[in-house]
């Protein structure tokens, strides 16, 4: 649960680069994450969160490609995709092989969710400074 709360340097530096809506975005995704972590039997939570990470990524990628990529950005781009590809990852494969961020050992299901979420952050601080 504790490792949601790196989205909270998304909104902070959501909050500094003046991008407001990005900052509301993230803290949504961040809210639901706490609290889905809190409450992992609530079902319409759960797909609160899955609607929150669709609208998170769905956001920072369109903003993202909205601007050319240039010899500046290009180490952002990559970051981004990146991040996107290895968060995928984690969550797809780990749910197909019952692995990573699905390991029966709650011990080490937590350590892949926690990269999980620090890989994301990464990529939601790369969105933002591409510009």
């Amino acid at each position: 649960m504790w490792s949601s709360g790196v989205m909270s340097t998304n909104v902070a530096s959501a909050i500094f680069l003046k991008k407001h809506t990005h900052a509301a975005v993230a803290a949504f995704l961040m809210f639901t994450s706490v609290w889905y972590h809190y409450d992992m039997t609530n079902s319409p939570v759960a797909w609160l969160d899955k609607a929150a990470i669709a609208i998170y990524m769905i956001y920072g990628i369109s903003n993202a490609f909205k601007h050319k990529f240039t010899q500046e950005n290009c180490v952002y781009f990559i970051i981004l995709i990146s991040t996107i590809s290895i968060g995928l990852f984690l969550y797809f494969y780990g749910l197909y092989t019952n692995s990573m961020c699905f390991y029966p050992d709650e011990f080490y299901c937590y350590i892949y969710h926690g990269f999980l979420h620090a890989f994301c952050s990464l990529g939601g601080h790369s969105a933002m400074y591409i510009t």
